[in-house]
């Protein structure tokens, strides 16, 4: 993931560094009540891949009470870190974006009466919950960006149909919100795991990036995507998944999110096509991806 924008920006970076870059991002409209709505990825959330090892006393499956099963005891870690609610924290630009969607999806009496930044987790999660029946992929996303999640993905044990193994490994997707680091989501995991005979260890960790949306050259993209789809609005958002553009972040450039699909695509059409085996976009979006960008450059160098 970000190989070659790694090597690039650190091997050639004099030939690669941009003052202003745009990056993956943005994506398709969102439909509201009152017209369709642009994400503008001002920054995205860190990435910590744990590694856990989990140690039982391997055996015969003849007998399994004289062993301790390590594939179970790694079981137990899954369930216990996939029920694990973790601390909500709201930055600027997410509390923006679960207001613009209370306001659209809820009714008067449902939207929020303080902003979403002060809300406490029950009463955060209370809204979103509300939001969901409505646009569950709204939701789930503005649900993510409020706290660190933990995805456990990747269990590994046992060699033989009749061998109890002694130990198991697993590999936990963990990402960060702008401000937290490794050693916050080894903590969180060690303290939820108490207990249990696993050891926790970073098998790759990328903190969060983030570019201010107080720039002229937000502006222009913002006017550029409205001017390009009439009736739309654009708002800057905070993304939960990673691109490239921290390296070029690190290099001390302003990068947004911002290749736009048509007005007319849905999330759920991109969504299936991404990271997937006939990895694409639509025609229409790729013409319309391709006029933003140019009539962008066009009212940059102007």
């Amino acid at each position: 993931m970000g190989t070659g924008a790694e090597w690039l920006t650190k091997n050639a970076p004099v030939r690669v560094a941009a003052e202003y870059v745009v990056g993956e991002g943005g994506g398709a409209p969102i439909q509201l009540r009152s017209g369709k709505l642009y994400p503008i990825t001002i920054g995205e959330k860190g990435l910590a891949w744990l590694k856990l090892t989990a140690t039982g006393t391997a055996g015969h499956g003849s007998v399994p009470t004289l062993a301790d099963n390590a594939n179970i005891v790694m079981a137990n870690a899954f369930t216990k870190l996939a029920a694990l609610k973790t601390e909500i924290s709201v930055v600027p630009e997410v509390a923006e974006s679960i207001g613009t969607a209370a306001r659209e999806f809820l009714t008067n009496e449902q939207t929020l009466r303080e902003p979403a930044g002060q809300l406490n987790g029950a009463e955060l999660d209370g809204l979103l919950d509300r939001i969901a029946p409505l646009n569950r992929e709204v939701a789930e996303e503005l649900r993510a960006l409020t706290r660190m999640t933990v995805s456990p993905n990747i269990i590994r044990g046992g060699t033989e149909t009749n061998v109890i193994p002694g130990t198991c490994e697993g590999r936990l997707d963990i990402r960060l919100l702008p401000g937290q680091d490794q050693n916050y989501a080894i903590r969180i995991v060690r303290d939820c795991l108490q207990g249990l005979n696993i050891e926790v260890a970073v098998d790759q960790f990328n903190e969060a990036s983030t570019s201010s949306s107080n720039t002229s050259f937000y502006e222009a993209i913002r006017m550029t995507l409205e001017g390009s789809a009439p009736g739309c609005l654009a708002i800057p958002v905070l993304g939960a998944g990673m691109s490239d553009s921290r390296h070029w972040r690190a290099l001390g450039s302003v990068v947004y999110g911002c290749v736009p699909a048509s007005p007319n695509t849905k999330s759920s059409d991109i969504r299936s096509g991404v990271h997937g085996p006939n990895e694409r976009m639509n025609i229409d979006s790729l013409e319309f991806a391709t006029k933003f960008l140019c009539n962008l450059s066009s009212r940059v160098l102007e």
